[in-house]
Formats: structure tokens, C-alpha cells, sequence
């Protein structure tokens, strides 16, 4: 991701943050506002990316343009949702970029669902082409391909909290969210080894909508939830 395309900067001569444009350039920026305006970001390539989707169905957009500008915005989405769960851009390693690369591969051509079949920006371009998908559906879909960010910024989260010493969590269901079959069958009250742990909206039919969540713990807390010491 293009760092630069963001509104701020790490000052890593004083670990602070400094706004990079417009009346408050070269102000100190807090981590709060910092991510607030990352938040919005998402919100703005989310909106952007539907709006791309109806151009491209109009025929405003030809496939290469459409999928151009649609990577272009799932990149911006992933590497905003990735700043957030780190706390900052400074904390996002070259090693969790490759890891987003990865995800955002499958978002683009190398996926595929819980039945097998292929999904991604690539394949989706290509149903459009062949009249199997609607405005609406299409507009759907890429509205899916925006929660996706959350993929990136669940598995920072699960790096951050291993940095921490926190190797051990539980997977939970939100209350407020109708949950499918595997969800229900991936829940974990019992701590065990994060990396045991089928990540939220991962083999699941509720894909980006999943509402799942995890919680970590470090193992002395793991044992007090019911860890086995053996």
C-alpha cells in the first residue's frame, strides 16, 4: 500500500505522529485522530468501490479499467484495516504487508469458497462480461469484497496479540448475528492455542458477513479459562 496516499506520517525521531497536508500539516497528530481518519478511509473506498461496480456495469468502465481501480481500492481498504489493528502504519512489518499480499492474491484470483468454486475480482469481471450477474448482485458482491478488509485486520490483530505474548484465545458468536452451520461448529469457549483456532469469516458461509470474533489471552490466563496444563 501507498502510504503516501495517506493524510499523515510517523515521526520516528520523536514515536508521534504529524499530519502531512492541508491548514494542519506538520501538526501533531494523536493516535486517536490517527485512526479516525483510517476509519474513513475505509468508509470512502468502500463507497468508491460500489460506485465503480455501476460504472463498470453502465459500461462507463471497460474490465481493465474496472479491475484496475477496484484492486486499487481493496489495496487501500486491506492496508487501512491492517494500520488500525496495528495502532499505527509504523507498526506494520514488511512481513504482515506479504501476508496482506496474500489475502488480497485470493481477492483477486487465486480464491475459493467452502464448495470449492473460484472467486475473486477476476472471475467476477468475467461474469459480468457473460451477462450472469446484475447491477444489484454486482454491487453486492463487491460490497463483500469491501468487508474483506476485516481479513487483514483480524490476522494483524492475531500477529500483534502474539507479539504481545498472548498465544492462547477463545472464539466467539455475536449475540446480535444470525451465525451459519460452520460458524457454529468453529465457536471455542475453551482457550487453546490461537493458531488452533479457524480465524472469523475463513471457511464459513458467511464469509465477510461473519460476525465472529476472538478473543486472546496470554497462558496464564489461558489456564485460569480452562487451558489443560498437561
Amino acid at each position: 500500500m501507498n502510504l503516501d496516499a495517506l493524510p499523515y506520517k510517523w515521526d520516528p525521531n520523536i514515536q508521534r505522529f504529524r499530519w502531512t497536508n492541508g491548514a494542519a500539516a506538520g501538526k501533531l497528530a494523536s493516535e486517536q485522530a490517527v485512526l479516525s481518519v483510517t476509519s474513513r478511509v475505509i468508509d470512502a473506498e468502500s463507497s468508491q468501490l460500489e460506485q465503480l461496480g455501476r460504472d463498470f456495469f453502465a459500461g462507463k468502465l471497460n474490465a481493465r479499467e474496472f479491475q484496475k481501480q477496484s484492486g486499487e481500492a481493496l489495496r487501500r481498504i486491506h492496508g487501512s484495516s491492517a494500520i488500525i489493528a496495528k495502532r499505527g502504519p509504523q507498526n506494520v512489518t514488511n512481513e504482515d504487508w506479504a501476508q496482506i499480499t496474500e489475502i488480497l492474491k485470493r481477492q483477486f484470483y487465486k480464491g475459493r469458497g467452502v464448495n470449492g468454486r473460484p472467486y475473486g475480482l477476476k472471475h467476477l469481471t468475467a461474469d459480468v462480461e457473460k451477462g450472469k450477474v446484475s447491477e444489484a448482485q454486482l454491487v453486492a458482491r463487491l460490497r463483500m469484497y469491501a468487508k474483506s478488509g476485516r481479513l487483514s485486520g483480524d490476522l494483524m490483530q492475531r500477529r500483534a496479540a502474539a507479539a504481545a505474548g498472548k498465544l492462547y484465545a477463545t472464539r466467539h458468536l455475536s449475540p446480535s448475528h444470525v451465525h451459519c452451520a460452520s460458524c457454529l461448529a468453529h465457536q471455542q469457549l475453551t482457550p487453546r492455542l490461537a493458531s488452533e483456532i479457524t480465524p472469523p469469516a475463513t471457511n464459513c458461509e458467511c464469509r465477510t458477513n461473519c460476525k465472529c470474533y476472538l478473543l486472546f489471552m496470554s497462558l496464564e490466563d489461558a489456564i485460569k479459562g480452562g487451558l489443560s496444563a498437561a
